[in-house]
């Protein structure tokens, strides 16, 4: 109990102090129902219009962003990133196969 409370001491003084450090990098995932409103979400941080005409995205859409004082910036991947990766996830897939039923 002692403890807990000298870590959230730390983390309040930590808070009041002011002081910054960079965040260098971080990995943002959005997960949720159909239509849910996901992509309109990602394209608003990256100040892109409203658009009732999107089309559902099939899958998965996989975009790197910067975001400097706040502005987000989406920035090119390399071609055929979303191909290699789902290849990637495909061979990974292949070598967990779930194990087989015992036969009794």
């Amino acid at each position: 109990e002692a403890n807990r409370q000298r870590k959230q001491q730390v983390f309040l003084q930590t808070l009041k102090s002011g002081e910054t450090a960079p965040w260098n990098r971080s990995r943002l995932m959005f997960v949720g129902q159909g239509r849910a409103g996901k992509t309109a979400t990602v394209r608003s941080l990256l100040g892109h219009p409203f658009s009732i005409k999107t089309e559902s995205t099939v899958g998965a859409h996989i975009s790197e962003s910067t975001v400097f004082s706040s502005i987000w910036k989406e920035t090119d991947l390399p071609r055929n990133f979303s191909h290699r990766l789902a290849a990637r996830l495909m061979l990974n897939g292949e070598k967990e196969s779930p194990p087989k039923a015992k036969s009794q």
